[in-house]
C-alpha cells in the first residue's frame, strides 16, 4: 500500500483548477466531476445571489477582492482560473 507521500503531486495549476472546481463543487452542493470548468457561470449558478455567494468564497479561498470590472469580464470557471494565475505572477 502507497503512503500519502508517495502520491503524485498536482501542479500549480491543476491544484488551482482543483481548488476552485471544488469550491464550486461545495457551494452548489454537487459532485466536483460535474462542474464543468469551461461552462458559462451564468448557467451553472442559479441566480445572481449565488453568483455573488460564488465569488465571496472564491474571494475567501484566495484572498483579495475582484473588482467589478473584471468580475464583467469572467464568465466562466475557466475565466477565473486564469484571473487567478494572471494575479500570481
Amino acid at each position: 500500500m502507497k503512503s500519502h507521500n508517495e502520491h503524485a503531486v498536482p501542479s500549480a495549476d491543476e491544484s488551482l483548477e482543483g481548488r476552485v472546481l471544488a469550491i464550486v463543487a461545495d457551494l452548489l452542493a454537487v459532485e466536483r466531476s460535474s462542474v464543468d470548468i469551461n461552462g458559462s457561470i451564468e448557467e451553472l449558478v442559479a441566480d445572481s445571489l449565488d453568483q455573488v455567494r460564488l465569488f465571496m468564497a472564491l474571494e475567501d479561498e484566495f484572498g483579495g477582492a475582484i473588482s467589478d470590472d473584471r468580475l464583467s469580464t469572467i464568465e466562466t470557471l475557466a475565466d477565473v482560473v486564469n484571473f487567478l494565475r494572471q494575479r500570481a505572477m
